[in-house]
């Protein structure tokens, strides 16, 4: 439990610490738009990261640390763990439902928040 609790704090800090610091980095220098640009990149890269550290079977330890780094780099890179997993196994309905359900019920539950305090 300690060892999880480590590597959720570790992990997900560095991963947000890294969105941030990448985030300036290209908004500041590449006059890369924050809204659309950098935030598919930072989604794209972190999907990316997981996708690669799970493919090459690491140490259950590192894979955490991997899942809790690039989660706190984005959610995206889970979110798109868990819809794959649903095709590969062959769960065709599971994975489009979790991935339809998911885009259309963040954008909604986004636009609610922002209605009610706006």
């Amino acid at each position: 439990m300690l060892t999880t609790l480590l590597l959720v704090s570790i992990g997900g800090g560095t991963g947000a610490f890294l969105r941030f610091i990448i985030g300036e980095f290209l908004t500041l220098h590449y006059k890369w738009s924050r809204c659309f640009t950098v935030i598919a990149f930072i989604n794209i890269v972190g999907s990316t990261v997981l996708g690669v550290a799970v493919a090459a079977k690491p140490s259950s330890v590192f894979e955490l640390f991997i899942l809790y780094l690039c989660g706190g780099f984005t959610t995206f890179s889970t979110f798109s763990l868990e819809a794959l997993q649903g095709f590969l196994d062959k769960e065709w309905i599971k994975g489009i439902s979790y991935i339809i359900v998911t885009v259309i019920g963040s954008m909604l539950g986004f636009g609610l928040g922002f209605v009610i305090l706006f």
